[in-house]
């Protein structure tokens, strides 16, 4: 912020929350500077207009509107935003439509031309993890002196979890890498999207359901079992070079970010060898493997889900959400 913000520029921030910090950040980044924060939710927004209060902030230095960012007039700011900040971002990266409302605030004007965006891209990615202790928290084994594992039959492999909901980091259960990361996408945020994008205008509009998948191709480097996909995120906070970035991967061991998103952890299966009868069949791995990950991701790029193949199998273009 204090790079980017400039003496007498608008800021906007969008989505404040509770604490309002980038809007107070960004108000002391350079003298004369305004800011208008919105944020939608009727209670966090009285909540942060607290926090401003109690910190001296004036309505002049920052104004704070419980509204959506969607449905702001550029009537009730100064003038067209010079710096548009956002902390928008989800446990998945799109999760929380961070692409749509910056690209809403180009079209309409909030942003001026040229106007400059925090953070300005972010990346999502995934990478595959051998995690024993995760497993055994996502299936069933003895209780009550009975076997019930022939109810792991049940494991969803289909959905994504947010590590927040196994009330454990990642790093807590112990797990090791067995490729390097993929990256799934990169959303510019800092440039106006064409409608063709993830961030487009028509995208932005779905409710979600339409659906779109990218295929990588992964080598394995370590022996193993694919217990889990791990789907995190990598921001570049702006476009100047040397600019600092802001991560979920786990391997940080950045346990602030962990709290404030962790991550999306979605259980693998061997999709060759499934069948309805039996449970979902380990992914073994080798090392010198090559895989195929198809990822199915929802119009709004808010939602992502995996599957696996190996690339010697059922041909390069067959989708396993096919079979």
């Amino acid at each position: 912020l204090a790079r980017i913000v400039r003496p007498g520029d608008v800021v906007l921030d969008i989505g404040a929350g509770s604490t309002a910090m980038l809007s107070m950040l960004s108000a002391n980044a350079a003298p004369n500077v305004r800011v208008v924060a919105v944020e939608y939710n009727a209670n966090t927004a009285s909540i942060g207009q607290k926090v401003l209060t109690h910190n001296n902030f004036s309505a002049e230095r920052v104004k704070l509107l419980q509204v959506a960012s969607t449905d702001l007039d550029v009537a009730l700011m100064p003038r067209a935003a010079d710096v548009l900040v956002t902390e928008t971002l989800g446990t998945v990266a799109l999760q929380e439509l961070i692409h749509c409302s910056t690209a809403d605030a180009y079209h309409r004007g909030l942003l001026r031309p040229g106007g400059r965006v925090i953070p300005a891209a972010v990346t999502q990615q995934v990478v595959l993890i051998e995690s024993p202790a995760l497993l055994k928290r996502m299936g069933v084994g003895h209780a009550a002196g009975f076997d019930i594992t022939p109810f792991n039959i049940m494991r969803n492999t289909d959905v994504t979890i947010p590590t927040g909901m196994l009330f454990m980091r990642l790093r807590d259960f112990g797990y090791r890498a067995l490729a390097p990361p993929v990256n799934l996408f990169t959303e510019a945020l800092e440039q106006p999207p064409d409608d063709a994008s993830v961030g487009g205008e028509a995208r932005c509009k779905s409710n979600g359901e339409d659906a779109h998948e990218l295929v990588h191709e992964l080598t394995v480097n370590t022996t193993g079992v694919a217990h889990a996909a791990v789907f995190y995120w990598t921001a570049v906070l702006d476009s100047s070079p040397g600019s600092g970035h802001l991560s979920t991967d786990p391997a940080l061991d950045d346990m602030w970010n962990d709290l404030a998103w962790g991550q999306q952890v979605q259980m693998l299966e061997d999709w060759d060898l499934a069948s309805a009868e039996t449970p979902p069949m380990p992914l073994q791995v080798t090392a010198g493997e090559m895989l195929r990950l198809h990822t199915r991701v929802t119009a709004n790029g808010a939602t992502l889900q995996m599957r696996i193949k190996r690339s010697h199998t059922h041909g390069l273009r067959r989708s396993p959400f096919e079979d």
